[in-house]
């Protein structure tokens, strides 16, 4: 569907300063700070590289990335409004990481298998333990009810510790959390996991570690499965051990989510070697590397999620927003429009998500049609290109 807006002349808001939209003037400056949250990435991490010192972090993430000017997309230009970026780099106790894992262990879901992977298994290991030769068992875990309640507990936690001295409002605008999260998969491993390899291990002797024999990923109210989210509080997670997911155009390189999107914990390039086993200089160059993945996680972040660019210039204030839905159909088997199928759109739903959006005071209309998508051979064209395709989920 496309959505047009019935035009009116555009307004600048009253309650903000005419100084703000003066491009003459420098950048208004704003406090952001961005609560990184470190689950089981402390000293006794493994793999060693894994093993982050939250001032040496802290200090690389200031010099990357001290402050953000989104970009207006309809323009071009930087916005009138600068981020200052403060950092809040903790540890989580082990208290809480056990809490979590826990929490994450109980609601785990078995739904089916996937294609055995090095990030999941790592190198030199048994491909694959499941039913079918080179698979392995895959774990849902919905994050909606428990799981995310577990991850606002410990985001609250940790978010009011007042490291700078910036004033920010009390409801908490101004400040986000990113947790990042690396699991010990082995201690997390769902009971039928272990119990297949101890069978395993009772035919063949041996079987292997439980984290190679399994892979969990997240679900937010759809079935694809993902290693990270934005939850509907103010944090987001990235989980190092989930997957690895991949989804999106594989023909279109920007924009994909592939396993090595993000630094994973079980990709073999971070166990140290058998020369820097023995010398920690040696093993300073993996962990620095790791440091720079993670904090390019951080800086994709605060520029994607957190501080994002805004689409137009000016906002437009009209009082009426028409909203067009157009179904085009190569067949006459069913009406998507018509409710009470399997296959109906649902209308009212869709106005009543709309209507939540919209500003304060406007009114959200809702038109539908259908057309035949032979006489509309440009959409025909587009429609036949998208499922032609690579794309995975």
């Amino acid at each position: 569907g496309l959505m047009a807006i019935l035009s009116v002349e555009a307004r600048l808001p009253k309650h903000i300063p005419r100084f703000a939209f003066d491009r003459e003037e420098s950048p208004v400056h704003v406090p952001l700070i961005i609560n990184v949250l470190l689950v089981n990435l402390g000293p006794d991490a493994e793999p060693a590289s894994f093993r982050l010192d939250t001032d040496e972090f802290e200090r690389l993430l200031f010099q990357l990335k001290p402050e953000h000017q989104p970009t207006c997309i309809e323009t071009g230009e930087k916005l009138h409004v600068a981020y200052e970026i403060y950092y809040d780099v903790t540890h989580v106790s082990k208290s809480d990481s056990a809490s979590l894992a826990e929490t994450l262990r109980r609601n785990m879901r078995h739904a089916g298998a996937v294609q055995h992977s090095d990030s999941i298994t790592g190198v030199n290991t048994p491909k694959g333990s499941g039913e079918k030769q080179g698979f392995v068992p895959v774990f849902e875990v919905p994050v909606e009810g428990e799981v995310e309640a577990e991850y606002e507990r410990i985001y609250q936690t940790y978010r009011n510790v007042r490291k700078y001295g910036v004033d920010l409002p009390e409801d908490g605008q101004g400040k986000y959390g990113l947790i990042l999260v690396s699991m010990d998969k082995d201690a997390l491993a769902p009971a039928n996991v272990t119990d297949a390899l101890a069978i395993k291990e009772k035919k063949e002797g041996k079987a292997g570690r439980p984290a190679h024999s399994y892979a969990y990923r997240y679900t937010y109210g759809t079935k694809s499965g993902t290693d990270s989210f934005v939850s509907s509080s103010r944090f987001a997670v990235v989980d190092l051990s989930a997957g690895p997911s991949s989804y999106g155009n594989t023909a279109q390189g920007e924009g994909a989510v592939i396993a090595s999107s993000i630094p994973r914990k079980y990709f073999a390039k971070w166990e140290p070697s058998a020369e820097e086993a023995k010398g920690r200089s040696l093993l300073r160059a993996r962990s620095l590397n790791f440091q720079a993945k993670l904090a390019t996680i951080v800086h994709s972040s605060v520029t994607h999620v957190f501080a994002p660019d805004v689409q137009f210039d000016s906002l437009d204030f009209s009082e009426k927003v028409l909203v067009p839905i157009m179904v085009f159909q190569d067949h006459r088997m069913f009406d998507p429009l018509a409710p009470g199928h399997a296959y109906s759109v649902d209308i009212e739903r869709i106005r009543a998500q709309l209507q939540r959006i919209a500003m304060p005071g406007q009114k959200v209309e809702v038109v539908t049609g259908r057309q035949n998508l032979l006489e509309h051979e440009r959409i025909a064209i587009a429609l036949n290109k998208a499922q032609r395709a690579d794309t995975v989920h």
